[in-house]
């Protein structure tokens, strides 16, 4: 299992939820993809049309585009056995990103250091487009920090909340999940990155649930007013260790004492990279409907059907008009 040492607590690559709330609707979070291949993993839709991922660079870091030709993700139904496929086309590792084992062997940091977790992002882009529908959608960056705001003001606004998702395993010993799961997140007080300099970089929280393997890449989402955007990416479990390196389900807890702490990178904080990959701009993947983004929605077809059928009575008018008024 890879990890680092962290100020005392150990550092977890996330990989599902223990104790998560199943969710009742393919609608409710159309952007979710679950990875298989090369480790189980969760990502986000953030753009349809050329459609891109956004997941956690050590899901992907092993991933080889030349062997591994079968490489998809599931997306578009919160049952996993009934999700869709979609072929991968590359994978984009954040470059500041360097994976624990290349730091070890090349005594890049030491052990307590944890500078690759801001890092920890990465990109996958499809070889099609994916279709928009109300099971497949993409969801828009949260920019609220980059305008302006501040983390501390969703604590005290009751029309928002976090919560997380993932398709991970479900408890110590059981198999990951086969019905996509949420959970409610809070703010954490935690402070073992608070000296370093880029603690401006992730966000900590809590749940009463715990995120397992199988986690790793999956959403913190910002919820206001029924609207959900991308307020980080799962990369670490702080505080946890597997009680069976050998057999990976989910963690258990390194001091009894202190709780999980989970560890989310700010896409918004790398945005420059993200646009600079991706070839969008920052206004849309934070816009509610960017203008190549939107290939299918329910009224555009009704609209459409109505015009034909108007324009279909009109041509019996004109080529029938005796039949029709003597």
């Amino acid at each position: 299992m890879k990890g680092l040492v962290l100020s005392f607590l150990l550092p977890y690559f996330v990989n599902a939820i223990n104790g998560g709330i199943p969710v009742k609707s393919s609608e409710q979070f159309p952007f979710a993809v679950t990875l298989t291949n090369p480790i189980l993993c969760g990502g986000s839709i953030i753009s349809l049309d050329p459609a891109w991922i956004l997941t956690a660079a050590h899901c992907i870091e092993d991933f080889n585009i030349e062997q591994e030709v079968s490489a998809s993700v599931a997306y578009g139904n919160r049952n996993f056995s009934e999700t869709r496929y979609a072929q991968i086309k590359r994978v984009v590792p954040h470059p500041l990103y360097i994976p624990p084992a290349i730091q070890l062997r090349a005594q890049v940091y030491d052990t307590d250091k944890t500078d690759q977790v801001p890092y920890d992002i990465g990109l996958i882009e499809l070889t099609e487009p994916l279709e928009q529908s109300e099971f497949v959608d993409r969801i828009r960056l949260n920019m609220d920090e980059e305008n302006g705001g501040s983390s501390d003001s969703i604590k005290n606004v009751s029309d928002i909340r976090l919560e997380t998702i993932g398709m991970g395993y479900t408890g110590v010993g059981e198999p990951h999940a086969n019905i996509l799961q949420y959970a409610h997140c809070n703010l954490s007080n935690a402070s073992p990155l608070q000296n370093h300099n880029f603690n401006q970089s992730i966000i900590l929280v809590q749940s009463n649930a715990g995120l397992c393997h199988g986690d790793s890449g999956s959403s913190l989402l910002f919820r206001k007013n029924k609207e959900y955007t991308l307020k980080g990416v799962l990369n670490r479990i702080l505080n946890a260790v597997d009680s069976d390196p050998k057999n990976t389900s989910c963690p258990v807890l390194n001091n009894p004492k202190a709780p999980f702490v989970n560890v989310f990178v700010k896409p918004s904080r790398h945005l420059n990279w993200i646009t600079s990959v991706t070839g969008l701009s920052g206004s849309t993947l934070n816009s509610l409907e960017p203008a190549k983004d939107r290939h299918f929605s329910k009224s555009s077809s009704v609209s459409s059907a109505t015009k034909y059928t108007l324009n279909w009575w009109i041509f019996l008018l004109f080529i029938f008009p005796f039949h029709l008024f003597m």
